[in-house]
């Protein structure tokens, strides 16, 4: 019921440039059984210029331009109360990311683990133990720093990330988030998931175990065996046979939905019969009252006078 409810109603892409996942989102949604039954609505927000014109070429491209409403906007300054989202009951949030899983990112990962999975340098044979030791100490000295480099370019995108994980959870008639990155580190995945629950779990929400049936699930050791069940991570590092990403999806529990539900429910009837008396006054105003002439009268009258 609660999916039902969710592809009738509106939903947020909140980080949306190039737009493929919007145009698939407004292909997702039961225009037929809509709230308002004026056909969902997909708000597509990306706060760069270009990006969002790339965004709105790909809208128009897929013929989506009626169901998208795309807007040139920083998804942390929309306004969680406005009026025009009170029919949002879904976020898709991907957000900024390192990328570390994708192929036109991963090249010096790749070959990072490729040197690491057995490449030998024949050279090396010929040197002497000293300067064996020297090169292998400035290799770690490299890894070190280039991890250091990664980590530090990893936290500042987390924060990004927790921000408009936050503020996602905070638009009161949302039911359901979608969280995911093309990311492989943990810094962008688990962690963000652990640091964002103690505000998910007071606004009601918990993780909603998503693609049951892929094996690879996320670090135990950051969430634990059982929440780290309910989410997905794919690495090609390790055997997957496709790009790297992460998903995380966070579902009100299930009394808190009815209760949203059920609020919401009740503004719209109240809605609905704002309208209806609305309208009976604009017709009653519109009646016009139209003088009968009694020419009967008149003539007697007349007669009287002569």
């Amino acid at each position: 019921a609660i999916f039902e409810r969710i592809r009738q109603s509106d939903v947020i892409d909140a980080c949306a440039a190039p737009g493929n996942k919007t145009t698939h989102l407004a292909a997702l949604l039961d225009k037929k059984n809509n709230t308002y039954n004026r056909g969902g609505k997909v708000f597509a927000f990306e706060k760069d210029h270009r990006r969002a014109q790339r965004l709105r070429d790909t809208v128009d491209l897929y013929g989506c331009s009626k169901t998208v409403v795309v807007a040139k906007k920083n998804f942390l300054e929309v306004d969680v109360n406005d009026a025009k989202y009170r029919n949002v009951r879904s976020i898709l949030l991907d957000p900024s990311c390192s990328g570390s899983g994708t192929v036109q990112n991963r090249g010096d990962a790749l070959m990072e683990y490729a040197l690491k999975d057995g490449y030998d340098d024949d050279d090396d044979d010929d040197d002497g133990d000293d300067n064996r030791s020297d090169k292998i100490k400035r290799e770690e000295e490299e890894e070190n720093e280039e991890e250091q480099t990664r980590k530090k370019r990893a936290m500042s995108l987390q924060k990004f990330q927790l921000e408009a994980l936050s503020h996602a959870m905070r638009f009161p008639g949302v039911l359901r988030i979608s969280y995911s990155t093309c990311s492989i580190y943990r810094e962008e995945n688990e962690d963000v998931v652990q640091k964002v629950m103690p505000l998910a779990e007071e606004l009601g929400f918990e993780l909603a175990k998503c693609l049951p049936k892929w094996p690879r699930r996320g670090f135990a050791e950051v969430l634990g065996t059982t929440e780290a069940a309910k989410v997905v991570r794919v690495n090609p590092f390790e055997g997957d046979d496709c790009e790297g990403f992460f998903v995380a999806v966070f579902q009100r529990k299930k009394e808190t939905c009815e209760k949203i539900i059920a609020a919401f429910e009740k503004e719209e009837e109240e809605e609905k019969s704002k309208r209806r008396n609305k309208n009976k006054r604009d017709l009653e105003s519109e009646v016009v009252v139209v003088p009968v002439l009694d020419t009967g009268n008149a003539k007697k009258k007349k007669k009287k006078k002569r």
